[in-house]
């Protein structure tokens, strides 16, 4: 982990907890006066006669926010940088809109919405790299990095052939596909101004 994560998360850890005391009011308001709305939904659900507790509530909500949403701004506003960085790929894609799918699924390769995976465990010792990690060290994996290797991913481009579509692919490709018209509608040549760097 960097040296400077410390200092962020003292800084972010009061607006987590704002946003945690703000779930809470919402849960217990929804307990109260449920609507037909998805947290309402959570309150009510019931398996073998188990109810969800307030901890395991507010822990899916903030999921919710932060997997569905925060995935999906990154993903539009990552892939509107990349497309204005390479003018020749989103010129390509206006001219063939057939290519929207494999363009969204490389965007989420390029610059993907989500750089770091959940913390794991080792479960035993294992080399990696000429690097020994032991039993029971935290690992983070850099989805990322890995995204980015040039050496097996190569460069950006929209017109990669048919795949096999991934899950991000298949709940982000209608909103960053939507973002990505309406960008090339409102803005028909759109340019970064710093350059690709």
């Amino acid at each position: 982990m960097a040296s400077t994560a410390a200092p962020n998360l003292i800084r972010v850890l009061p607006a987590v907890w704002r946003f945690v005391r703000y779930l809470r009011k919402v849960i217990a308001a929804k307990r109260t006066q449920p609507q037909d709305d998805l947290i309402s939904a959570l309150v009510r659900a019931e398996e073998a006669g188990d109810r969800l507790r307030e901890d395991e509530l507010v822990a899916m909500a903030f999921l919710l926010v932060v997997a569905g949403h925060e995935t999906t701004v990154n993903l539009i506003g990552n892939g509107v940088l990349a497309l204005m960085q390479f003018p020749e790929q989103r010129e390509r894609l206006a001219a063939d809109w057939g290519l929207e799918a494999t363009a969204v699924e490389e965007l989420l390769r390029f610059h993907s919405p989500i750089e770091v995976a959940t913390e794991r465990y080792s479960r035993e010792p294992i080399e990696i790299a000429g690097v020994t990690i032991p039993t029971g060290a935290l690992v983070y994996g850099l989805i990322a990095s890995a995204n980015r290797d040039e050496a097996s991913a190569g460069a950006f481009t929209t017109a990669w052939g048919p795949r096999s579509r991934g899950w991000r692919a298949r709940s982000l490709c209608a909103d960053c596909s939507n973002a990505c018209r309406a960008c090339g509608w409102r803005c028909p040549s759109p340019r970064c101004a710093g350059g690709r760097d």
